[in-house]
């Protein structure tokens, strides 16, 4: 039996179902979907203010009332005398704002919270292998669908380097019929010498046939 026979239950409300990939998503597919969410919620709150100045063009005055009450409240005391009367000013006004997008009220709210939610998206602990790695670890099984990067680049260690480098020049002097020296038998690919007789090896011609 398997060690993965029986599925592993994963959390059904997690940041990667949030921008919907799978925890064992690569790093730049984290990136993509984190930019297609932020594109999204901006056209949203695009839309969302568009359809508020249509309304505020509809209904002079709603705007500056919405303004006065906010700047009334945050006076205190000092607000308090003119406050209930721009209350009713705005109220009044709202409900004509009402009669033409029954939705004012909820678009009044949107632009803010879609702010709230790209600040949040751009915020993501995913954006970064650090917190990629503690979120995972804080919600298990999460850190079990990581695959590990088992790429390599052979130009990061210079014997590495100077061997592929050798190896790729040999192969094109080959190719042009230039005779090439090879320091051990792991640089060259032609074996057909080893069936003659070497005079250092074999101590003079061998006479002796050859199967």
């Amino acid at each position: 039996m398997g060690a993965f026979d029986y599925p592993l239950p994963i959390p059904q409300k997690t940041l990667y179902s949030q921008l919907g990939i799978e925890p064992e998503a690569a790093d730049d597919e984290i990136r993509a979907a984190t930019g297609g969410t932020d594109s999204r919620l901006k056209d949203e709150r695009a839309a969302a203010e568009r359809a508020l100045e249509e309304i505020y063009a509809a209904v002079p005055g709603l705007k500056d009332a919405h303004d006065l009450v906010r700047t009334l409240q945050g006076a205190g005391k000092e607000g308090a005398d003119g406050l209930a009367e721009a209350q009713r000013k705005l109220a009044d006004l709202e409900r004509k704002a009402q009669s033409v997008n029954p939705d004012f009220r909820q678009l009044r709210e949107r632009p803010a919270e879609l702010s709230r939610k790209i600040e949040e998206n751009n915020k993501l602990p995913l954006s970064s292998r650090e917190g990629r790695n503690a979120y995972d670890q804080a919600n298990p099984p999460l850190a079990l669908f990581k695959l590990a990067d088992c790429a390599r680049d052979g130009f990061t260690a210079n014997k590495v380097a100077l061997t592929l480098v050798r190896r790729e020049i040999a192969q094109f002097l080959t190719s042009r019929g230039e005779e090439i020296f090879h320091p051990s038998d792991l640089t060259r690919e032609d074996f057909s010498a080893d069936f003659y007789p070497n005079p250092i090896l074999d101590g003079g011609h061998d006479e002796r046939p050859r199967p």
